[in-house]
């Protein structure tokens, strides 16, 4: 008898525990020795409550923002708005920050805020944030896929999850998607336990704790969130349909003090606003297959596309799809991971017609419905024959290997995290008498500033803020250049973010100065410039 219950134990959670294991290891040695980009640089900033994108009307140097604009400053001075204070700023801090720079809602960041101030802010210890939420969703996506399909589409929905390339590239990212992967993965569980079981009291407390956390992690949870709210209401099993209805309620109770504040938050001035209706030619159609099939059409958050195992997983895909509907037929369950996989997709588009932006060419705001799109390949492979299964695991799993190998041996600048070659030259090459002006947003140069071990001071050069203060013409452009330059013996000018916005300082510094050399990077097509003054030593201006 006992060793019939070792034997039960045994099987339920070794395939558990080997497949956290993998997902773990792989995401670990992944993580270390990737740099930080752009928008990484801007989630430590606000963890640590420092608005970085706020108007210059609403900067205030006491609550940490940034305003260290126009004037050259040593690295080591900047690097302080990527680092917790003593003493360290309070929640309250980081929820401003939050409103003043991102579009996002807080939960992120003050989960990150408590997480740096027990491990640091170290760049594998941003990263292991990351990558614990994503090896968090492994056992509860296996219950979730247990309670539709069995223990053979619970292994084969985890062991991709597990090891597709997308999956790693997003784990590691420090930004809110692998917290949203959690919140989605176990807002399914929920809702399939509540459908099971009714109203438990703790059942609902999760429900709601998880419905309310994911809604505060990304605005974009509710893609996910609303077709499992809107399943449970058309089939609540055991559940009483006023009882989920109280719980929206309370959800809605919860989130309301940070939703109340969303127009206004929205509606701010800041560098990056309106980015996403800059430079993109609409393609619809492209863009929704595309990311209906993002679980393993592309790998990193910039969209670049993968091709190994594209055949074979497409294949799976479109054999989920139509099993789907052979077996929604018997149980509604499937209803519900269809649309989670096809909502968030759906609703890119309706928030692009709707508001004139090009959401959904950014396939990164599509991924709350990856688990859903993993979930439906497994099925895929549990309705085939049993001869058929472990094979087509093994395919799937075979195909990805060459884009795993790719993502670890790609170049540091592969992933946009070329904050760090750009230091080493600098390192190599500057000095305190000269000057590295940046072309950035303001995270642009806290990331040179961050990994670069020189005192060459930097100095920030952004046309939005520059058209904020009325100052666009040629001649106060100049003048900008010359107070900024003048005095140096070279420059180093690093042109990383534009925004949809010119760079005539750059023009101007082409035209006036002496061009000794120029290098390119990976990521932003970032360039770096040598500059010498034409005549004489140092830059005197006429």
């Amino acid at each position: 008898m006992i060793l019939t219950q070792v034997w039960r134990l045994t099987r339920l959670w070794v395939p558990i525990l080997g497949l956290i294991a993998v997902a773990a290891g792989l995401r670990i040695a992944y993580a270390r020795g990737q740099g930080l980009w752009g928008d990484e640089l801007f989630s430590l900033a606000l963890a640590t409550g420092h608005s970085l994108e706020g108007a210059p009307s609403t900067w205030q140097p006491a609550l940490g923002d940034f305003v260290s604009y126009g004037v050259p400053s040593a690295p080591a001075d900047l690097r302080h708005y990527l680092e917790h204070e003593a003493p360290a700023a309070s929640p309250a801090r980081v929820i401003r920050a939050v409103l003043l720079s991102d579009t996002n809602p807080p939960g992120y960041y003050l989960a990150l805020w408590l997480w740096t101030l027990i491990v640091g802010t170290r760049d594998i210890s941003l990263r292991l944030f990351s990558v614990a939420w994503a090896v968090g969703c492994v056992p509860i996506l296996w219950a979730v896929a247990q309670m539709i399909g069995g223990r053979g589409v619970a292994f084969a929905a985890c062991l991709l999850f597990a090891v597709l390339p997308l999956s790693m590239d997003f784990s590691i990212e420090v930004r809110m998607y692998s917290m949203l992967w959690f919140w989605s993965i176990s807002t399914a569980w929920a809702t399939l336990m509540l459908h099971d079981q009714g109203a438990r009291p703790a059942l609902l407390a999760i429900w709601i704790v998880i419905s309310a956390a994911g809604l505060l992690t990304h605005y974009f949870f509710a893609f996910a969130w609303g077709p499992m709210t809107l399943w449970l209401l058309l089939q609540p099993g055991r559940l009483k349909r006023w009882q989920c209805v109280a719980c929206i309620v309370v959800v809605v109770l919860l989130i309301a003090p940070w939703y109340a504040q969303v127009p206004q938050s929205l509606s701010a001035w800041r560098v990056t606003k309106d980015w996403t209706k800059i430079g993109n030619q609409y393609r619809p159609f492209v863009w929704f297959v595309h990311n209906a099939l993002a679980v393993i059409t592309i790998t990193d958050a910039q969209g670049n596309t993968i091709h190994s195992a594209r055949v074979a997983i497409i294949a799976a895909i479109g054999l989920a799809v139509m099993t789907w509907a052979v077996r929604a037929a018997v149980t509604g369950r499937w209803l519900l991971i269809f649309f989670w996989w096809l909502v968030p997709v759906l609703g890119l588009f309706a928030i692009d017609m709707v508001l004139g932006t090009y959401t959904a060419a950014y396939p990164r705001y599509a991924i709350a419905g990856v688990p859903a799109a993993v979930l439906l390949v497994a099925f895929a492979v549990g309705s085939l024959p049993q001869r058929l299964r472990v094979p087509l695991v093994a395919l799937m799993v075979l195909a990805c290997l060459p884009d795993l190998r790719r993502l670890f041996v790609s170049p540091l600048d592969d992933r946009n995290s070329w904050f760090r070659p750009v230091s080493w030259q600098l390192d190599q090459h500057a000095g305190p008498d000269q000057l590295v002006l940046v072309h950035s947003i303001p995270s642009g140069i806290l990331g040179i500033a961050r990994y670069t071990h020189t005192a060459t001071p930097l100095a920030l050069w952004t046309q939005q803020l520059r058209n904020f203060e009325n100052r666009n013409n040629a001649n106060a452009i100049a003048a900008d250049v010359v107070k900024l330059t003048a005095g140096y013996r070279k420059i180093y000018a690093v042109s990383v973010h534009d925004i949809g916005a010119p760079s005539p300082e750059l023009d101007y510094l082409r035209q006036h100065a002496k061009i000794a050399a120029e290098s390119r990077y990976g990521g932003y097509r970032t360039r770096m410039l040598e500059l010498q003054p034409l005549n004489g030593e140092v830059f005197a201006w006429p």
